[in-house]
């Protein structure tokens, strides 16, 4: 779970907007009066928000206005409002894919410019802003549309005021197992990705959920295909040398009725690599002390498949900032994954229980000119341990740092 700020977007929205402005005209096809002077002397919104709550989503509506006076041809002082509704849509979609991975999630906020509406001295600029969340074999857009009130008599130009939204608070989303379906002769497996948000307006929260119904081909009608799977057992070998071979017995069933056990298995690493080479580092002093060290840039893909298993890959880097310079190593995790689209499971593995940055050794080397410096040059050497369970394996960086000699 993780929460998005934003910075006061306009959000105050509207498929449906009502709109009244006070007038001592009560004839629709009126010719407005030319104003010769005016000024807004106060403005607001009410407190007071009807929220309707229904399958598709919410709507909220309030009321926005602002004080004008004037001259036209007579003086004038009235009261411009306009009720604005904010509409969050719940999403229901259906996608075909390759497999259920769901992958890291990847968030992103847009926002588009829709159409306008104007009556008397007020125009009402529809927008739409979208929260999406973009997965390993689809993408979910949330929309939440907004409304703004802009007057013009003019001689004065004013943005009414509204309600932007404070937060989304993004909940994640969970898988759960649903019944085959059979379309035009075709069979698909199928299950639901559901993914909740939490929007805030007005200090109060409002909860959007997404159901995506994930469906995959496993067969033609009339012909074998597999309609139930269990799981018999699982295990794995010993981590040697950053690899290991996992495996799964599954029990199948077909729509022929046959059943019949199968052992599925799978060689996966998992390793931890230091850089190539190290550039030669010119330091002000020699307390090269370690900043922060972390895992980042974690990324994820399928590889190797084949039939009904294959492995997730997730790479990373481990960092070490130093005051004076940085140093990445890289952080390789395989997960090995069986999915016939009826069983999804991840068969046993070794994750990464820690990953330590170890103390660095510095050792007088020799002297040198480096950049136009005469330099006491040093052996510069850093380990780093990766630890999973009972293994461990150290990777070890080296290369020259070098201090400026006192002139």
């Amino acid at each position: 779970m993780k929460t998005n700020k934003f910075m006061q977007f306009m959000a105050a929205a509207v498929v449906v907007c009502g709109m009244s402005v006070l007038t001592s005209c009560e004839k629709d096809d009126y010719e407005l009066p030319e104003v010769i002077e005016s000024e807004v002397y106060d403005t607001g919104v009410s407190s007071k928000v009807t929220a309707e709550s229904g399958t598709e989503g919410t709507k909220l509506s309030y009321e926005s206005w602002i004080m004008v006076k004037g001259i036209t041809r007579a003086n004038f002082d009235n009261k411009v409002s306009v009720t604005l509704n904010n509409t969050l849509n719940n999403v229901t979609q259906t996608v075909d894919v390759v497999n259920y991975e769901i992958g890291i999630p990847q968030t992103t906020l847009v926002y588009t410019i829709g159409e306008r509406h104007s009556k008397d001295f007020v125009t009402i600029t529809d927008s739409v802003m979208v929260y999406k969340v973009r997965l390993e074999n689809f993408a979910i857009e949330f929309p939440l549309t907004y409304q703004v009130g802009f007057y013009d008599d003019g001689i004065t130009r004013c943005q009414m005021p509204y309600y932007s939204y404070e937060k989304i608070t993004d909940k994640g989303g969970k898988l759960e197992d649903m019944e085959n379906q059979t379309e035009e002769g075709v069979v698909y497996a199928r299950k639901l990705y559901s993914h909740t948000i939490a929007v805030s307006c007005n200090g109060k929260e409002y909860t959007l959920k997404a159901s995506v119904i994930l469906r995959r081909i496993i067969g033609e009608e009339g012909k074998p295909y597999l309609v139930k799977s269990e799981l018999v057992e699982t295990g794995k070998s010993t981590l040697n040398d950053g690899s290991y071979t996992s495996w799964i017995k599954v029990k199948q069933t077909w729509s022929t009725g046959e059943e019949k056990t199968e052992v599925y298995e799978r060689t996966a690493s998992l390793r931890l690599a230091a850089p190539a080479a190290m550039e030669y580092q010119v330091v002000p002093t020699l307390n090269i002390t370690v900043n922060t060290s972390r895992l980042t840039n974690m990324s994820t893909q399928v590889i190797d498949r084949d039939d009904y298993i294959y492995v997730r890959e997730n790479i990373g880097e481990y960092k070490i900032d130093y005051y004076y310079f940085a140093l990445s190593f890289d952080v390789l995790c395989q997960q090995v994954v069986y999915d016939d689209g009826i069983l999804v499971q991840e068969l046993p593995s070794y994750p990464i229980d820690e990953i330590k940055c170890e103390a660095y050794n510095l050792t007088y080397a020799f002297e040198s000119t480096i950049e136009g410096q005469k330099c006491d040059g040093y052996d510069f050497t850093q380990p780093v341990t990766l630890v999973s369970g009972a293994y461990q394996q150290t990777a070890t960086v080296s290369g020259m740092v070098y201090l400026p000699k006192q002139l």
